[in-house]
């Protein structure tokens, strides 16, 4: 039974990992704003949405930047 969890488990992650980055896009086209999205697979393995590294540098070095009343929601 395992393969068949493991399954729906993959299946879950990249839909969700998906909506994501359509959602992160979004929000750097409509607010030009810098953003950067790091998810961990179900293997643990990272993955960077932009998938440019120089692109999450950048935004990682924005969020940091800022003053830390900007960073709560």
């Amino acid at each position: 039974m395992t393969p068949l969890e493991n399954n729906k488990t993959t299946k879950s992650y990249e839909f969700r990992k998906n909506t994501l980055k359509k959602k992160a896009r979004e929000l750097a086209i409509l607010c030009d704003v810098p953003v950067c999205l790091i998810c961990v697979d179900p293997d643990g393995t990272p993955e960077t949405w932009p998938e440019e590294k120089e692109r999450v540098v950048e935004a990682l070095k924005a969020y940091k930047a800022s003053p830390t009343s900007s960073k709560q929601c």
